[in-house]
Formats: C-alpha cells, structure tokens, sequence
C-alpha cells in the first residue's frame, strides 16, 4: 500500500504550478515536478496518472471559485454593463490574488496548447462564462469574423488583465479602469452610464 504524506497533494499542486508557469507545457514532465517536490516520482503517480491530469486538476482549482462568483453575477438583475464591470474587478483580483491562475490560462492562450480533448473542454467551460458578457452588446465594427468576436473578446480580456498585473502590480484603480474602458470602447456603450458606473465604484 503507498504510503500517504500529509498535505503532499498542495505540495504537488503548487510545485506544478510553479514549474508549467516557468515553463512550457511541453517541457515539464513527472520527474520534474517529482524533484521539486522531493519525493520519488512514482509517489507522484499514485496521485496523478499523468502530467495531463495534473495540469488540468490544477487549472480548475484555480477557475472553480472564480467560475461560481462569475455564474452568481451573470444571474443577478444588473445591466449588461454592471455585469461586465463586476466580473472584471472579480476576474482581475483572483487573478492577482492567484497568481497562477491567470498565468496559466495566459500561457496556453499565447501558446495554442490546447491539443487535448480534457483541456479542450475545460477552456470551452472557462471562455463560454467570459463569452456570454459581451452577447448583449452592440459591437463596433472590427475586421473579423463576428462570428469568432465574443470569443477574442473573451480571450482578449484574460490577456489584458494578465498584463496589467504584470506591468503595473501596484496600480489596480488604474488597471481596472483601463480595462473596463478599453471593452466598453469596443461596443455601443452609453459613455454617462460607463463614467457613472466608474464613479460610483471607485476602487
């Protein structure tokens, strides 16, 4: 029977964290995160089979909490607006908050690794919560297919919080404002409702 370490499950999770953030995907295995976390790597394959497991375990961890305070704005009676702006303050601070998180759904993105049907499916989750806040809204004319917009939209929206945190850490009333301008300046927006909306949830 193996033998349980306490807590070993957080110290992997973190140690993979780590390493699939300092490198690509493809370059980490099992033996590296074993040696991180200084314990043999088949220990480490009594709690994840495979390197795809572990990644995609870790990424929806960090997404879960994220997912349900998402879902619990999308169903309130706000404007399509307040329902965007709420989700970017809370997007932008779990994200800053867990620092993995958003490094992670960045690196895939700007990597084109999504290959997997797992990890497939799991970004379909993650972009589909990010995709519905920009239905409602009329969009400016763009060159691409508006077929593909919500979700370069959605996409676009982890890229710029990801980095904002990166470039200015220290200035979230700017990165926030920045943000929520640069997409309501991408669709029909009532620029008094998006100066009101702002004031009166000054950071």
């Amino acid at each position: 029977m193996p033998k349980i370490i306490h807590d070993l499950n957080k110290r992997i999770e973190q140690s993979a964290i780590e390493l699939f953030n300092a490198y690509d995907y493809n370059q980490v295995d099992m033996k590296m995160i074993a040696k991180k976390c200084h314990i043999a790597v088949g220990t480490l394959y009594n709690y994840y089979p495979n390197k795809k497991q572990l990644f995609i375990h870790v990424l929806e961890c960090s997404w879960s909490e994220t997912s349900h305070t998402l879902d619990r704005i999308y169903a309130m009676d706000l404007t399509p607006e307040e329902k965007l702006s709420q989700s970017i303050e809370v997007l932008y601070d779990d994200i800053a908050h867990r620092k993995g998180m958003g490094k992670l759904i960045y690196k895939v993105l700007a990597r084109q690794m999504v290959e997997e049907a797992e990890m497939i499916d799991l970004f379909h989750t993650i972009f589909f919560q990010l995709e519905r806040l920009f239905e409602s809204f009329e969009k400016k004319s763009f060159s691409c297919s508006t077929e593909t917009l919500d979700i370069r939209l959605a996409k676009s929206l982890i890229t710029q919080i990801q980095n904002a945190i990166a470039s200015y850490p220290h200035e979230r009333e700017d990165n926030l404002h920045f943000i929520q301008d640069f997409f309501y300046n991408s669709m029909h927006v009532d620029t008094t409702l998006k100066k009101v909306y702002l004031k009166d949830h000054a950071m």
